[in-house]
């Protein structure tokens, strides 16, 4: 009786781990994809405030002359 329940505890966690396993391997690949898109986005903002620097630096010398 012992080894009966046993066995259908240990049935019982091989099929809800299953599902378990599956979300968290989307979770991670989730996680990456937004990794890069944060990365590319703080790229882009760097370059956009290298821009507008250059661009405030280009009004002061032209209200200069």
């Amino acid at each position: 009786m012992i080894a009966g329940i046993a066995l259908l505890g240990v049935v019982t966690v091989t099929l809800a781990s299953w599902p378990v396993e599956r979300v968290g391997e989307q979770d991670e690949a989730s996680q990456a994809v937004t990794r890069a898109q944060v990365a590319a986005l703080t790229v882009e903002v760097v370059a956009l405030r290298e821009d507008l620097r250059r661009a405030r630096e280009d009004d002061s010398a032209g209200s200069r002359v």
